[in-house]
């Protein structure tokens, strides 16, 4: 029995350092991937620090204003390229006609606006328009809801 017991202590020791090696070994191979990894987040961060320095000479307003009265020919806005609000046009008027003498006119009160009978694309899209706003009167159905 001693020489038995003897054995397997033997045995599993071996096992053991095998096992022991090998998880070694991989404990290496992960230690050199996460210095690489390292090395190229440190490289990545000097980049980015250089791309942040020219995106921030890039756009020094100074230099923008240079290149713009350079290459495009602006300048600033004089007083007399500006105008007045009674300058600015205003929309044509559009007649509108009164629903009151109609029927149905309870039902939807908006007016109706008068369209030239040249304009013929107009007048036949506003049918389908008023239904799409609700302007038209629903029929009501006598003798219930």
């Amino acid at each position: 029995m001693n020489k038995r017991t003897t054995f397997l202590a033997l045995a599993l020791a071996a096992v053991m350092s095998l096992g022991l090696f090998m998880v070694s070994y991989q404990v290496q191979d992960l230690e050199d991937q996460l210095d690489t990894l390292n090395r190229d987040i440190a490289r990545d961060n000097r980049a980015v620090h250089v791309l942040q320095a020219e995106w921030a000479h890039l756009n020094d307003p100074q230099r923008l204003r240079l290149l713009a009265e350079r290459y495009l020919g602006l300048e600033p806005i004089a007083t007399k390229q500006l105008g007045t609000v009674e300058e600015i046009p205003w929309r044509p008027v559009i007649e509108v006609a009164d629903r009151a003498g109609k029927p149905g006119a309870a039902a939807s009160s908006a007016p109706t606006p008068v369209v030239s009978a040249g304009d013929k694309a107009v007048e036949d899209a506003l049918p389908a328009i008023r239904r799409a706003l609700g302007l038209t009167p629903t029929p009501v159905k006598e003798g219930g809801r």
